[in-house]
Order: structure tokens, then C-alpha cells, then sequence
């Protein structure tokens, strides 16, 4: 319902390093209110004009600590606090390039007391 406010197309960005451009990042807030630890983020899906990209590669920064996917899931100190902004970097050889795109993510969160999950989808355009 109010996912839209979760994902700021506006913080999408190329990533350049040594002179090459190696992937975007962008930024988003966790949907659930109390926030969770970085290691009950279950999913993060992501497709770029319809198709769906690696995430399995991806690095994600909080104020914790920045960690790739794999970290993530061992992680058992660092949280994602409700309101805060994580940058998601996703490697994609040349970025996005110029001009209008649609971007679609999947967020999946694991609630420990509820035994259950919060997922999020949205799909929103934008330009680059």
C-alpha cells in the first residue's frame, strides 16, 4: 500500500570506479515499521525494463556496515532501521544507459515474531 514511498527513483545512479562504470545503486527505506536485521532480508528482486537481473551479487549498505548478499544472510548484529535509506549496488557491465527506463523491485522480509513474511512489490519509471 505504501510502497511507493520505500523507493526513491530520484537515488538511482551509475557507479563508476577506474574509470569504467560497473553497475547502479540506488536507495530504499524497509517496508516494515520496526525494521529488521540485515539477515531477515529474505529477497530482493530486481528488474530493469522487464529484465530480471543478478542480485545474488549484490551489495547492500546500511549505517550497520555494508555487506554482499551472502554476508547478509550470516549477519547477526547489523540492522536496517526503520526510515533509513540502504543503497542496494547491483553490478551490470556499463550501467543503464541514457534515457527512460522502468525498474521493478521485490523486497522480502522474514518477521520473527510473526512467523511469517512482508514482501513488497513495486514497479516504478524513470530516467537516467
Amino acid at each position: 500500500m505504501f510502497e511507493k514511498w520505500y523507493f526513491d527513483t530520484q537515488s538511482i545512479v551509475n557507479v563508476e570506479k577506474d574509470g569504467e562504470v560497473k553497475g547502479f545503486s540506488f536507495e530504499v527505506k524497509p517496508t516494515y515499521y520496526r525494521g529488521v536485521y540485515v539477515s531477515l532480508v529474505e529477497k530482493v528482486g530486481i528488474w530493469l525494463d522487464g529484465q530480471e537481473l543478478d542480485t545474488t551479487k549484490l551489495v547492500f549498505s546500511v549505517e550497520d556496515g555494508t555487506f554482499t548478499w551472502d554476508e547478509m544472510a550470516e549477519e547477526p548484529n547489523a540492522r536496517w532501521k526503520f526510515g533509513e535509506k540502504a543503497r542496494i549496488f547491483i553490478p551490470l557491465e556499463g550501467g543503464i544507459a541514457a534515457g527512460h527506463h522502468e525498474i521493478r523491485l521485490v523486497i522480502g522480509l522474514r518477521i520473527t515474531y510473526w512467523g511469517g513474511f512482508q514482501h513488497a512489490d513495486v514497479t516504478f519509471e524513470f530516467d537516467i
